[in-house]
């Protein structure tokens, strides 16, 4: 009679796993950490959905000459609003850095060893952020 052995993946495994990736000594390559800020911008972005849904539920859109209660200066409508610049700029930013870091290691890989430091790549990605969150507050202020 043998015994199988099932791998069972705990809550607690998973949040260890998850740990060694983020606070290890492993140096984390630039696709994975434009990769990571992608991660979460969606997860940013996604967690904005179900506020959203309730939101729209409560007070629907006007379609044509049809009024509701719905009233554009509330603050939920521009707070839905700036999170969806995270979507509309920030995923296709940090995708084309992604891009042109693949290039640049394809096509001209001496100039890609010298511009991959982590300096470098913290850089990029705080413009990056800086950018989609200057995109995200006039989305918010102008609506």
């Amino acid at each position: 009679m043998r015994r199988v052995m099932k791998a069972s993946v705990t809550k607690k495994s998973v949040l260890q796993s998850q740990e060694n990736v983020l606070c290890s000594n492993v140096v984390h390559t630039s696709s994975q950490v434009l990769g990571m800020n992608l991660a979460v911008m969606g997860l940013l972005y996604t967690s904005m959905l179900p506020s959203s849904l309730i939101f729209e539920s409560i007070n629907p859109v006007r379609y044509g000459n049809e009024t509701s209660g719905f009233n554009e200066s509330n603050p939920i409508f521009s707070m839905k609003d700036s999170f969806n610049m995270l979507n509309l700029i920030g995923c296709p930013l940090l995708l084309t850095c992604m891009c042109v870091e693949r290039y640049l290691a394809v096509m001209h890989p001496v100039l890609y060893l010298r511009l991959r430091k982590w300096k470098n790549l913290c850089i990029v990605s705080a413009v990056v952020w800086m950018i989609t969150f200057s995109f995200c507050l006039s989305a918010g202020m102008w609506i």
